[in-house]
């Protein structure tokens, strides 16, 4: 409510001054009711000058409040479609990273969630802000619980089930990174028990077989090629021959008709 600013009234009546007495059977003089528009109009014009000057400065400052208190609404609406714009973004790149299969190499599954703790943290940052928001908007209100805003009430419901779908992902995509790194350790202690395991039946090999190494160790030899050429391979034809003839003796004496001796037929 505007504050009373006394001022002095002149007498409405130039025949009327302080001193003057009016009986009740003296006539009206013009009542108020019973003027015209202009007729008012004159008679209030002198009190103008005494009414105006005082009002100016309390007219003022409340205009300067007025202004003062849109630019709050101005920066509460901009905060606010500030906010709304930014969780829309952040929930698209998180349906994305959802959308996105865990990976299955432990090197790949720890940058994974590295990532998305470093998301994780960027959203958790913006709880300063959406409370600012809510100070803000609380105070221009005068702390009236009937004036609450609901898009800033979504805002932050918004932001806080942004923050539980990310620690969710977050720990499924860690007991992800978990057994992702038990999968490659058992793959790399499979991996070296199979070399174990050839290197072992090498050995044994060599153990066994002396003279199957020494044949490899001679053939392997740069003049081994021309020794087999000149000597192994004749007598091992000669050795054939002499063992086919002595089946073919052998055979004179058996009922079995046919024998078959490398690859071959013999009677």
């Amino acid at each position: 409510m505007s504050p009373l600013i006394p001022i002095s009234v002149p007498p409405l009546h130039p025949y009327v001054s302080s001193n003057t007495h009016l009986s009740p059977t003296s006539p009206p003089l013009c009542p108020l009711s019973y003027l015209s528009l202009s007729h008012l109009s004159t008679l209030m014009s002198p009190l103008i000058p005494f009414a105006v000057p005082p009002l100016l400065p309390y007219a003022e400052k409340r205009l300067d409040g007025l202004r003062e208190t849109i630019k709050k609404w101005d920066s509460v609406d901009r905060m606010r479609q500030e906010l709304r714009h930014w969780l829309r973004t952040k929930q698209e790149e998180l349906a994305d990273i959802e959308s996105q299969p865990s990976k299955l190499h432990s090197e790949a599954a720890e940058l994974d969630v590295e990532r998305l703790k470093a998301f994780r943290e960027e959203v958790r940052a913006k709880a300063p802000a959406i409370e600012e928001l809510q100070i803000f908007h609380s105070t221009l209100t005068q702390h009236n619980p009937s004036m609450t805003d609901p898009v800033i009430r979504a805002i932050k419901d918004d932001w806080e089930e942004l923050l539980g779908q990310l620690d969710i992902l977050l720990h499924e995509r860690e007991t992800a990174k978990a057994a992702a790194r038990n999968l490659q350790a058992h793959q790399d202690t499979m991996d070296e028990d199979l070399e174990n395991y050839v290197r072992e039946l090498e050995r044994i090999d060599r153990a066994d077989n002396p003279m199957l190494n020494k044949s490899r160790e001679i053939q392997s030899h740069p003049a081994s090629s021309l020794f087999w050429a000149c000597y192994i391979e004749p007598t091992r034809k000669s050795v054939r021959v002499v063992l086919v003839k002595l089946l073919q003796h052998y055979t004179s004496y058996t009922s079995s008709p046919t024998i078959v001796i490398d690859g071959s037929s013999k009677s």
